[in-house]
């Protein structure tokens, strides 16, 4: 998965906007999940789940 991440460009120089645009579809998601007094664990879960969406993601 970090592979995929990597090819998004988001770590270099000229970065591309593909993080900020997945930060921005999950952002109030999120939040609600938190102010639903859902844990840290259950939100990471969430957006490793939604990541996985996007690049195979194996245990």
């Amino acid at each position: 998965m970090l592979d995929g991440l990597k090819s998004w460009n988001t770590f270099g120089e000229y970065e591309s906007d593909n993080l900020d645009f997945f930060k921005q579809e999950q952002l109030e998601k999120a939040y609600l999940m938190f102010g639903k007094g859902s844990s840290d664990t259950e939100i990471i879960n969430f957006l490793v789940y939604k990541l996985a969406d996007i690049y195979n993601f194996e245990e």
